[in-house]
Order: C-alpha cells, then structure tokens, then sequence
C-alpha cells in the first residue's frame, strides 16, 4: 500500500521529536523545535496534531503499532506454549534492540502527561501485556505452564524484556542473542 502524504508528516513529526525530545526532554522541547527537525512548517505540523501532549502519545503509539506487528507475526505460527513463548520473546528483544530510544524516551516521559493522555498510554500497553498474557493462558491450558496470576506473569515477562532497553548501558557488553537466551532461560523455569 503506498504511503499517504499524512503518513509521511506523521513520520516526519515522528522523528523530529523523538530527536529534540531524547536530546532536550520533554519539558524542554518545543514545537518549533520539534517542527524544524521534522523539516515541516509549524502550521503543517498542527495539521497532524493538537498539542505537545499528543505528539508524546503519537510516539508511543508508533511504537506499540510496530511492536503488536512483531508480535502478532510471531503469534500467528501454530506452536506450542512454550514455542510461542520463546517466539515472542525474541520478537520482543529484536524489537528493543532496533527501537530502544524510543521504548527509553516513552518510559521517561510519560510523567509529563496529563491523566488522559497518561491513561491512553496505559491502556495501549495494557493491550500489550494482554498478548503476553494470553501465551501463558494457552501454555496452563496446554497443561505445559502451571497455573499462575497470569495478569501479574505477564506483566513480570514485559518488564523483564525491557530490562534490555531501560539498563542497555549496563548490559552493552552483551549480544542480543545473549539476552534473548537469558531471558528465556530466566522466564520459562517460573512458568512451567
């Protein structure tokens, strides 16, 4: 499908305020700073969003759009539990691995939003976590993962994966595959 000229501003805010955001923060950026590096005028920015707010959540929302895509390709196989386990969490760190500023820039800035737009975030990673969730419910009806809190198994398995975006700088000796595999070896023990 040919991309729109919509999608291509909304690229281009997309990238210019994920680099004046991650040098500056947040707070600190401004529209104009935002739409110069997006190379686009700041009323052709305003077309595509409302406030500064909404670009932090369009950042957010790009980013959970490719991640759900990464993930619901590796879902869609007919494995096993424990496959598609594994499967999704080496989606997952392929992903942190090609987009780790952006997961960095959303957790560090999702304070400075408001409780709605604070809320919609949440309820897009809620729906994230859902697909964690629903691995370990196919794996206890397997009968391969023993029962368990699925809500909270899953939320632990997200978070244990961005450990490999949110402490890079801690683990930047270490290979992709290295935590994919330590990750899988960690994870999968406390499910079955």
């Amino acid at each position: 499908m040919p991309e729109t000229i919509a999608d291509k501003r909304r690229q281009q805010i997309f990238k210019g305020a994920c680099e004046v955001i991650s040098r500056k923060g947040f707070g600190s950026a401004t529209m104009r700073e935002i739409a110069k590096a997006a190379d686009i005028t700041i009323p052709t920015m305003y077309k595509y969003i409302r406030t500064k707010e909404d670009i932090l959540f369009m950042i957010t929302q790009v980013c959970m759009e490719e991640i759900f895509a990464y993930f619901k390709d590796a879902l869609q196989r007919q494995e096993p539990a424990e496959q598609k386990m594994k499967s999704a969490i080496d989606a997952y760190v392929r992903y942190v691995t090609k987009n780790r500023k952006y997961i960095n820039l959303v957790y560090r800035e999702t304070r400075a939003l408001n409780t709605e737009n604070r809320d919609r975030i949440f309820n897009v990673e809620r729906d994230f976590i859902s697909l964690w969730e629903q691995i370990i419910i196919d794996g206890i009806e397997e009968g391969v993962f023993r029962k368990a809190d699925t809500i909270l198994a899953a939320n632990m398995i997200y978070f244990f994966c961005n450990v490999w975006a949110l402490r890079h700088w801690s683990l930047e000796g270490y290979t992709e595959e290295e935590i994919r595999n330590r990750l899988v070896d960690f994870i999968l023990p406390g499910l079955i």
